[in-house]
């Protein structure tokens, strides 16, 4: 199976906006409102205009992916391990293949065939990246995953590239646990933190890891 994450997304904006939520695309949280040990609300800059608005609330949630250190880092919350792992993908120009193809072995780069509408998407590489906000693609990696669809499907190399992409996973450790090696050995499953409990911080949850396919089981854990 196969998910549209852009369909995704915006049927549930859509859904929160029918039961009363405000969504504010474009806007960068600069900053977390702290007094007496509790969160009490958020600065957010519109990326488009430069405006800052102050939301006062009486719970946050964190689930910002793997920003979510960056954002517990503005509520004095400097030890939770999120580890950006990047990834890149390459959408090929033909549907080489008509169901989802996928290496029966322990994780490793360039395992997964997806087909998508009209084009065929191949991934992934596992690489920890030191900051979610620069994640550049090189081509020795666009070369390495072009070699592995060769291996997946033969006669992959013939079709030709459209694009390719990178982003970023939140892999979640707490660093209390100790350093982290390889991202692939990172478990993939989801965390709800609870910070008042963790770090004396009221009002504030962080959900963090995950894959998009437990994306029902995040939201009601």
């Amino acid at each position: 199976a196969s998910i549209d994450a852009w369909k995704t997304v915006w049927s549930f904006a859509r859904g929160a906006s029918a039961h009363g939520a405000r969504i504010l695309t474009y806007h960068r949280v600069t900053d977390l409102h702290v007094a007496d040990g509790a969160v009490t609300g958020a600065r957010v800059r519109n990326e488009q205009t430069g405006e800052d608005l102050d939301i006062e609330t009486s719970f946050v949630l964190n689930a910002t992916g793997a920003w979510a250190a960056q954002i517990l880092h503005m509520a004095g919350v400097e030890d939770v391990g999120v580890i950006p792992g990047k990834g890149i993908m390459i959408a090929m120009n033909h549907r080489l293949v008509n169901t989802v193809v996928n290496r029966c072995t322990m994780p490793a780069d360039g395992d997964i065939l997806v087909p998508v509408r009209t084009v065929s998407v191949i991934g992934t590489t596992d690489i920890k990246a030191a900051d979610p906000d620069e994640i550049p693609v090189t081509q020795e990696e666009v070369d390495q995953m072009l070699d592995d669809g060769e291996r997946l499907v033969p006669g992959f190399r013939e079709a030709r590239a459209l694009r390719v992409w990178a982003g970023v996973r939140p892999l979640f450790q707490d660093t209390k646990a100790g350093a982290v090696g390889d991202t692939r050995d990172v478990s993939r499953t989801h965390a709800v933190v609870d910070h008042r409990e963790r770090d004396g911080v009221d009002g504030l949850l962080t959900m963090s890891g995950g894959k998009l396919t437990t994306l029902r089981l995040m939201a009601q854990d």
